[in-house]
């Protein structure tokens, strides 16, 4: 059983079972729905709230690292989870735009990932355990294609107030029902005017670099969206720092995404029900193509609703203050961007 673990995650797709991404993308009312896909007219807010470097570790751990022993070794860059609600006006599959486009609201959290560390040239990316979306197209392509781990919910989102629920069971009880329950709230939320606007390609050389500066707090010193190379010299705690305390929007020009598609628990490649199992691993590339403005956002703490089966806050290890999510520096971004360069890395079937 292990040997043949071995033997699947060493096979690569191209070289081995003649697997395609696009050959793992089902075909949708006649229509197939395949990368690049491109997003117009984007309204993103984000809230990043405090949460526990153990917990992310986990869950990297149980998620991308264990389950695939070819993947990279993943880590928690921050301690911070980005919790980001974002309305599109248009989503397109490039090859296919002339069949229309779809809509949708998007509820995701997001961890920033780096992998090896120490290394001359990391790879940075953001992991996604858990998104919301209220297209069923959306959650079935994203699910398909990239294995984001997507489910079905309806959003309320005005200019000061943001509603989120999702269709869950919200006991382990075996007699509970799948009905729409709260997830997540924010009641007083305002946009500030944009300290930012641009119209064409963010001037941005490397995919930390945020529009103007990031400080470093400790010693004041900064880092320009100039400068060709990340300063790779920081230590893991500068780098945590930075990002858990910044007060600036941070845009990036290019972000990794890599995720694992998920299947049956009960084959041969998952003995285990308590591990993941997965089809394939799949890295893609989102890149920022426009930003029409961007700036701070203030507003209240988060309303995260817990339930049995499914424990956000305690899953990412949040903060809690009088049974609230605190938020930390909250952006605005309105903005463009595409998501190419799909690669199936290893597969399993």
């Amino acid at each position: 059983m292990a040997q043949t673990h071995n033997e699947a995650t060493n096979r690569q797709g191209d070289a081995g079972c003649g697997c395609d991404p696009a050959n793992l993308v089902p075909d949708l009312t006649g229509t197939r729905s395949v990368p690049p896909f491109v997003a117009t007219g984007v309204r993103m807010l984000s809230f990043p709230v405090a949460a526990s470097l153990f917990k992310l570790t986990a869950l990297c751990d149980r998620y991308l690292n264990a389950p695939d022993p070819a993947s990279p070794d993943w880590r928690p860059l921050t301690s911070m989870v980005y919790v980001q609600v974002l309305q599109y006006d248009r989503l397109v599959s490039e090859p296919y735009a002339q069949f229309g486009f779809i809509r949708q609201n998007e509820l995701l959290f997001q961890i920033p990932i780096i992998s090896p560390f120490k290394a001359t040239e990391p790879k940075v990316g953001f992991f996604s355990p858990y998104l919301v979306v209220d297209n069923p197209v959306s959650l079935t392509v994203g699910r398909e294609v990239f294995g984001f781990a997507k489910t079905f919910g309806g959003f309320q989102i005005t200019d000061s107030d943001i509603s989120v629920t999702n269709w869950l069971t919200p006991t382990q009880d075996a007699n509970a029902q799948l009905a729409e329950h709260p997830l997540l709230g924010q009641p007083a939320y305002a946009r500030s005017t944009a300290f930012l606007t641009l119209d064409e390609k963010p001037d941005v050389t490397w995919p930390y670099g945020p529009i103007r500066r990031l400080f470093r707090k400790e010693d004041g010193r900064g880092t320009d969206v100039g400068d060709e190379e990340p300063p790779f010299e920081l230590d893991e705690v500068a780098w945590r720092h930075l990002f858990d305390s910044s007060d600036m929007p941070i845009v990036f020009s290019e972000m990794a995404t890599e995720t694992l598609k998920q299947i049956d628990s009960t084959t041969v490649l998952a003995p285990a029900p308590e591990q993941a199992a997965y089809q394939a691993r799949i890295s893609a590339t989102s890149r920022t193509t426009a930003i029409a403005g961007t700036g701070h956002v203030v507003s209240g703490p988060l309303t995260v609703h817990r339930y049995d089966p499914l424990d956000l806050v305690d899953s990412f290890g949040m903060q809690t203050f009088l049974g609230k999510v605190p938020v930390w520096h909250p952006y605005w971004i309105d903005l463009d961007f595409r998501i190419d360069d799909t690669t199936l890395l290893t597969c399993h079937c």
